[in-house]
């Protein structure tokens, strides 16, 4: 990661979505109907997640954090960016289009497991030129994931290297074909990487990163690979660092009974990010967003388990005094 610069506004470009969560006694296999007693309907998209999640564990409330993304006219979308706002997350740079909100259609069972798909909709309309040059400056911190198209998300991401700013890329979900083939130049332009243990493979094979000597040593050639931070989310078996300078370092979770995983690795992403918005060095950054991961499976939701800045600091606090 660059020399470290005060930031004073965290921009995240990215999906959001409206969440319709149903609860099967068990996930479907592939052409079997399963059937749930009920359904929520919730707000969500790992964009506006990171941000709702950013906003709620931020230590200091003077740093902004701006949404930047698109929805459509309907219902979904009121209720989406009303969401937001009331979160404490500025919305101005959100854009109305024709086409619909973005939907998400997720199966959690009694374990917590989870199962989605993502109807992008109004995402696909998200633009880079919605990143105006007074909001990219080098105290800017730039949030991304992949439910944006490819083609907006490297843009924005080579606008940012430009001035100066931090990039951090939630290469989630997985890309494929053509998006997969993009990965290269949009790894070009970025500070910090974080992945699941899936998306991590993703990426190791299409840039031909060998499968050598564990985990630690494949985190390690990959963050020399494309010259950034790689973060690597592994539920209960905790976090990987690899700096892009020094050694890989662990960080175990804590140990807890899930009730629904969805949206943690969002919470550990949002939290990353305000963190190193509040000025925190990346490793004790992560430190923060590991146990703000843990803390939000405790809640049905991709939100509602996410923690506020007290509640993590108490966390953080009685692990330390035991």
């Amino acid at each position: 990661m660059r020399a470290s610069i005060p930031h004073r506004r965290l921009l995240v470009f990215g999906s959001i979505n409206a969440d319709l969560v149903t609860s099967p006694d068990r996930l479907p296999s592939p052409g079997e109907t399963v059937l749930s007693p009920s359904y929520q309907m919730v707000n969500g998209g790992k964009g506006a997640n990171q941000a709702v999640a950013a906003a709620r564990s931020r230590i200091s409330v003077s740093n902004p954090v701006l949404m930047v993304g698109a929805v459509g006219r309907d219902a979904f979308a009121d209720q989406a960016v009303g969401d937001l706002q009331s979160n404490g997350v500025d919305v101005r740079y959100v854009a109305r289009t024709a086409s619909p909100t973005g939907c998400a259609f997720i199966a959690v069972d009694p374990s917590g497991e989870n199962m989605i798909t993502v109807a992008l909709g109004a995402n696909l309309d998200a633009q880079a030129t919605q990143l105006t040059m007074e909001l990219v400056t080098s105290g800017t911190i730039l949030l991304m994931q992949n439910e944006i198209p490819m083609s907006e998300a490297i843009k924005a991401a080579r606008q940012a290297r430009e001035a100066g700013a931090m990039t951090i890329l939630n290469l989630a979900p997985a890309p494929e074909g053509e998006a997969a083939a993009a990965i290269r130049d949009l790894l070009g332009s970025i500070d910090i990487l974080v992945v699941n243990e899936h998306e991590f493979a993703v990426v190791c094979q299409v840039l031909c990163i060998p499968d050598c000597d564990g985990p630690k040593a494949r985190v390690a050639a990959l963050s020399k690979d494309i010259g950034a931070d790689v973060v690597v989310t592994m539920g209960a078996s905790g976090t990987l660092l690899g700096p892009s300078s020094g050694p890989v370092v662990h960080k175990p979770a804590l140990a807890v009974a899930p009730v629904d995983t969805t949206g943690a690795g969002d919470t550990l992403t949002g939290v990353l990010a305000a963190s190193l918005l509040d000025g925190l060095p990346l490793e004790d950054a992560l430190t923060r967003a590991n146990r703000a991961e843990t803390l939000s499976c405790m809640a049905m939701g991709a939100r509602d388990g996410m923690p506020s800045a007290a509640a993590l600091d108490a966390s953080l606090m009685a692990t330390a005094a035991a």
